[in-house]
């Protein structure tokens, strides 16, 4: 917890929150947002499924994105329905951002671990936004740590060349589902940076300033990844 707050006391601009919303009546369809104070309306807008901790939001915010968390920190994304409770999270986020000063044109899915995946599928598979009227909207997605797929896989997310960019964030060596996502969107043609980060995983004590110092690069990696193709939609 400690590496979540000093990140978060590196934050350059305040944020608000607005917490106890929802996007449908079942219990899980939860949603907190949280804005830059005087956001004016052409922010970019962040749906985060599963994020890596309960600071995530405001520390993204602080960096001038609109962040809709979808859920909190302990949802269960692997269940049956998630896609499309995502999917209608997504059109809850388009529909209201105005009000907390995002662009509605400008919109990113993020997730952590199976969060990853589900942001992934979004991206990748065009249906489940389409059946929520989003078809082709997405600006990018970005995934940190997900868990997209396994080798031999079937359910593993399709690959084309007109997926929107997508960030990868992964942590060592070790982590291969980052790294055959990444190859396969290569392959195919798709948009895709893959970025190792080995201080996204725990540290240990005296590690700790190297990952302060690797996150804090992996967050402007992100906001980079996300204002560059903030700018790339049609008017």
């Amino acid at each position: 917890m400690l590496l979540p707050w000093l990140m978060a006391l590196a934050a350059p601009i305040r944020s608000r929150a607005a917490r106890g919303l929802s996007y449908g009546p079942g219990a899980r369809q939860t949603i907190e947002v949280h804005a830059p104070v005087g956001a004016d309306g052409e922010a970019p807008v962040v749906v985060m499924f599963k994020p890596c901790d309960r600071h995530a939001g405001p520390i993204l915010a602080a960096h001038g994105l609109v962040v809709v968390v979808v859920a909190g920190v302990d949802a269960d994304w692997s269940r049956p329905g998630a896609l499309e409770d995502a999917a209608r999270a997504c059109a809850w986020a388009r529909e209201q951002a105005p009000a907390y000063g995002g662009d509605p044109r400008r919109l990113f899915v993020f997730g952590h671990a199976e969060g990853g995946a589900v942001a992934a599928r979004l991206a990748l598979e065009p249906r489940w936004l389409a059946a929520v009227g989003l078809e082709g909207v997405l600006r990018g997605a970005v995934g940190v740590l997900g868990l997209y797929e396994r080798a031999g896989d079937e359910t593993a997310p399709p690959v084309g060349p007109h997926a929107p960019p997508m960030l990868l964030l992964a942590g060592g060596a070790g982590d291969c589902s980052t790294g055959r996502l990444a190859e396969r969107l290569r392959t195919a043609g798709a948009e895709v940076s893959e970025l190792r980060v080995p201080g996204l995983e725990p540290p240990p004590l005296h590690r700790l300033a190297v990952a302060l110092r690797q996150r804090l690069m992996a967050l402007d990696e992100i906001e980079r990844f996300i204002r560059v193709h903030s700018l790339e939609f049609g008017v």
